[in-house]
């Protein structure tokens, strides 16, 4: 068994989780005030603002809570799979190593990648992603530097290790590579 942390947040990624939770209790803040200062209008308009800035408040902890479970923590490689391990259990990633097609570490993220659905920075990247070099990739990466790729027969992962070449070398020396 291996393991290892996945990498620290970078400046990016903590910039994005600081201004989006700011910009979320600036809006629901403005909201609540909204339904407070329209005392002296008809009750109804009083009671939607306040309806809207609680909902908005149930709706910004559930956008927050939801991010932060899907932030890398412990990555594991055992019994032929590659675990990255989430804050939340229900949202652990693996790949089977078995069909091990490609390891790498790659500089930084291809140009032209794009997001199809998931999480573009607060607390981590995560999610469904498309580059024509790659195809179609998961991901769950905390910074856009330093990152490994692998590559199996069924999927193609992208993760950030706090040391790269150390789970590359790892993977590399225990899986051997089938050809496509």
């Amino acid at each position: 068994m291996y393991q290892q942390e996945s990498a620290p947040a970078s400046g990016v990624v903590t910039f994005l989780t600081w201004m989006t939770a700011g910009i979320l209790v600036i809006v629901t803040v403005a909201m609540l005030f909204a339904g407070y200062v329209t005392v002296g209008v008809p009750i109804p308009i009083s009671g939607i603002f306040w309806g809207m800035g609680f909902f908005f408040v149930i709706g910004s902890v559930a956008l927050l809570w939801l991010c932060w479970a899907q932030k890398p923590g412990l990555i594991r490689v055992e019994a032929g799979r590659l675990i990255v391990e989430r804050k939340s259990p229900w949202a652990n990633l693996e790949i089977e190593l078995g069909q091990l097609q490609r390891v790498e570490i790659l500089d930084k993220l291809p140009k032209m990648t794009w997001r199809l659905f998931g999480n573009g920075g607060l607390f981590c990247f995560s999610g469904s992603f498309y580059q024509r070099e790659l195809g179609k990739f998961r991901a769950s990466i905390t910074t856009l530097k330093n990152l490994v790729l692998i590559v199996t027969l069924q999927k193609t992962l992208v993760i950030t290790p706090v040391r790269p070449q150390e789970l590359v070398d790892f993977i590399k020396s225990q899986y051997s590579v089938v050809p496509r």
